[in-house]
């Protein structure tokens, strides 16, 4: 097309189009006239954003954030792609830029979901918490959670996280690391200026350690920068998080401890996997694993049942273990409801006075005596009260799965880098698909149509998913097909015998 057109110097059609200098992603485009040498026109193929830098090279940035894609492996792609890719300091130059604009992004929108929280605990309490603190500000319910970059126990980066319990909002985050590569280097051979450099590590504990200090952190400044105060914390018990929010907080109420009713469960399941690793000889093929997962089952459905009442809930627990129990010729159904509508075949079977369904023992009398101490300490009166509520941290493990997509925890990962997914993830949670959005201003990227077209497609496919995995048929398709591969596993296990067993086979 270039060439048909002439040049407005010597008249002659010999021009052409060239690229003379790139920058990442962005090429200077020139036309050129082979006749007289002379350039007629250039432009960058990206505009710049904030007149600093090229809108495409710093889009790249953000999206390889948002998505989780470091720099070696765009590298790789554009390689096999025959594209161009930028050079590692301009994407570090950019990351520095983008990670800046993401962070303030996500204070900014932590910030307005505190005011939210504030504003609705005023105008519309849901949680019944009548404390007044003398800061005036709300008490609050929360659930806490932490998170770690690696599985195990020698994770650099962790991270605690508060939602609300009303709003499902998240309300503040802290993220924590105990290494900094430059510092734990030989600084004479890395021949870096120390004045200039950024440490990487803001905390000197372990990583067990990590989400109690993440959580005194953040309850310590929860008046001042949320004006708000955390009456009420939702956490699994696992570790510190509760005792050091009490010791660091400064609040002039008590911080009320609430347990999650998935660990509850899970309690129940380790304690019966741990008593049957702990008598083989006498369980292994009485106590089996889809036993283990239907009494863990009948446990946590007849708390929810039962909920709030605190009674009723231990009355139920023990009510469905003797269940388990009875048979023909020894009936166990005293605690077991009454009426027609029961649960239990026998009491309904009385009630309509027909015939009992023949039934045999889910669990014998001989190993009812091993479960009855676990069964007793797992309905413990003021265990029940921390769970009555029947809250959960599946929100806090939405978002933590949000934190790692945007990290993955195959690589290795910096603070900055931790961070900077970490409050992509809290734009996510809270604004959805359009969060990022607030990046894209900050920086000074206009948020085009494709763009909106594009977030409000993931938008919509996100909610038909959620619609669609709440439908009552799906749920129980679910639990059908988890029983049945549970019962499938056991049996070949017990059909194929020991398969695997560290140093067994040596022998």
């Amino acid at each position: 097309m270039v060439s048909l057109l002439c040049c407005p110097h010597c008249f002659d059609n010999k021009l052409t189009m060239c690229i003379t200098q790139s920058k990442g992603m962005a090429h200077l485009i020139k036309i050129k006239c082979l006749n007289c040498e002379t350039y007629l026109w250039s432009d960058w193929t990206s505009k710049k954003s904030n007149d600093v830098h090229l809108d495409i090279n710093v889009r790249a940035v953000a999206a390889l954030k948002e998505s989780g894609i470091s720099h070696s492996k765009f590298d790789r792609f554009c390689g096999l792609m025959s594209m161009p890719c930028m050079h590692r300091n301009t994407y570090n130059n950019l990351a520095n830029i983008v990670n800046t604009a993401i962070i303030e992004a996500g204070e900014e929108c932590m910030i307005r979901a505190s005011a939210v929280v504030h504003g609705r605990n005023i105008s519309q309490p849901l949680t019944t918490d009548e404390r007044i603190s003398s800061t005036g500000c709300p008490v609050i319910t929360v659930s806490f959670g932490g998170t770690w970059h690696k599985r195990g126990h020698s994770s650099h980066s962790g991270i605690g996280t508060v939602i609300d319990f009303d709003t499902g909002l998240v309300i503040d985050t802290e993220v924590l690391s105990n290494y900094c590569h430059v510092c734990d280097s030989n600084s004479a051979e890395l021949n870096f200026d120390a004045s200039k450099h950024m440490c990487q590590k803001n905390f000197s504990g372990s990583a067990n350690a990590m989400e109690a200090a993440a959580a005194s952190k953040i309850f310590s400044r929860s008046v001042a920068s949320r004006k708000l105060v955390y009456g009420t914390m939702l956490c699994d018990g696992d570790s510190k998080s509760h005792s050091s929010a009490i010791t660091n907080s400064g609040y002039d109420v008590e911080i009320l401890k609430e347990d999650c009713i998935n660990h509850i469960s899970k309690r129940m399941f380790n304690a019966l996997n741990n008593l049957k690793m702990s008598n083989k000889k006498e369980l292994n093929y009485r106590l089996t694993k889809p036993k283990i997962e239907k009494i863990t089952n009948y446990y946590s459905k007849t708390l929810r049942q039962n909920a709030p009442d605190i009674q009723k809930m231990k009355l139920a627990v023990m009510g469905s273990f003797f269940h388990m129990m009875s048979s023909d010729l020894d009936h166990n159904h005293r605690l077991c409801p009454d009426g027609a509508t029961s649960w239990c075949h026998f009491k309904r079977s009385e009630a309509l006075k027909q015939p009992y369904k023949k039934h045999s023992q889910t669990i014998t009398s001989e190993i009812g005596k091993l479960l009855f101490p676990i069964m007793k300490r797992l309905t413990d009166t003021d265990l029940l009260k921390r769970c009555s509520r029947m809250g959960t941290q599946n929100a806090n493990e939405s978002f933590h799965s949000l934190i790692w997509q945007r990290c993955p925890k195959t690589e290795f990962a910096t603070l900055k880098t931790v961070r900077a997914a970490t409050y992509l993830a809290v734009l996510a949670f809270n604004n959805g698909p359009v969060g990022i959005r607030s990046v894209f201003d900050i920086l000074g990227i206009p948020w085009t149509l494709k763009n909106i077209s594009s977030s409000e497609k993931k938008q919509s496919v996100k909610l038909q998913l959620v619609r669609k995995r709440k439908s009552i048929a799906l749920v129980s398709r679910r639990k059908n097909l988890k029983k049945r591969r549970i019962e499938h596993e056991h049996r070949a296990e017990v059909r194929e015998g020991p398969t695997y067993q560290s140093g067994h086979f040596n022998e």
